[in-house]
């Protein structure tokens, strides 16, 4: 909560800025308007309502700070019952744009900001990948007790057949980036019939970690060293070929005889 809060410092701030200039126009136009067409000093008795919301500059700024983010209908109904009942139309615009659309996108950059910086804080991240490996081994070891049905300890391709066939699997374990389940006993056994609880969990936890775009990245560097040794090997065999060949050619002497 600390780095969050310290992180949202700034936009906090500009918040503020731009909130309180905005607010500030405002006031200064509501106050300078009904003192001029509003507020008379032989009705100050009648108009005392009105004047304990838009009667000085600092009070019409509160009001106007309670018109976006407070109980906006009160000073609403003040302005309507007591002044002019077309300044419902003022009201309603100012909670509309100021108190719904503006305050609206402010709290998106706000939540926004307080999730970047939480999500780049060390120990949110420790915290964080901690809890995968926890939840996923946690899966893993639901999943080989589920398949594991004569309880010896591991699995073969029969209970790993038969655990394919319930549909509820099948859609777990999609929802788990692993589609084909045949192919994922054959990936984790490596040609063998029997699956631990340990090779589930490690090799799972590895088949994620190679979708992930460093692991991609990873895999793409291991293919291009693999190709590029298959070439250097297959241009060895070629250089060796032109080698046996050259040496087993008879070697012909040209003739330089001339004929009578």
């Amino acid at each position: 909560m600390v780095t969050s809060l310290q992180g949202a410092v700034a936009v906090l701030a500009w918040s503020f800025t731009v909130l309180l200039i905005l607010h500030m126009i405002l006031a200064l136009a509501v106050n300078q308007a009904l003192h001029v067409w509003y507020f008379d000093e032989g009705k100050a008795e009648e108009q005392a309502e009105v004047f304990e919301y838009f009667g000085s500059f600092t009070r019409s700024l509160l009001t106007m700070f309670e018109f976006t983010l407070a109980n906006w209908i009160v000073p609403a109904r003040v302005l309507m019952d007591q002044v002019h009942e077309s300044l419902f139309i003022y009201s309603i615009l100012h909670k509309m744009v100021l108190g719904f659309a503006i305050i609206g996108v402010v709290n998106g950059i706000f939540i926004q900001e307080t999730f970047k910086v939480a999500a780049m804080d060390d120990a949110i991240m420790v915290r964080q990948t901690t809890r995968k490996q926890t939840a996923h081994i946690a899966k893993m070891k639901s999943l080989f007790a589920t398949a594991d049905t004569n309880r010896d300890c591991a699995i073969d391709r029969d209970e790993w057949l038969e655990l394919c066939e319930d549909d509820w699997v099948k859609v777990w374990l999609t929802a788990q980036d692993f589609p084909d389940l045949l192919r994922l006993f054959d990936e984790l056994t490596h040609g063998r019939e029997r699956l631990t609880a340990q090779e589930l969990i490690e090799g799972t936890a590895r088949m994620k970690s190679d979708a992930s775009p460093l692991g991609v990245v990873r895999l793409i560097s291991e293919a291009r060293d693999l190709v590029i040794s298959e070439v250097r090997e297959c241009l060895k065999g070629v250089e060796c070929t032109l080698h046996e060949a050259l040496a087993l050619k008879p070697h012909t002497v040209p003739n330089h005889t001339t004929s009578p």
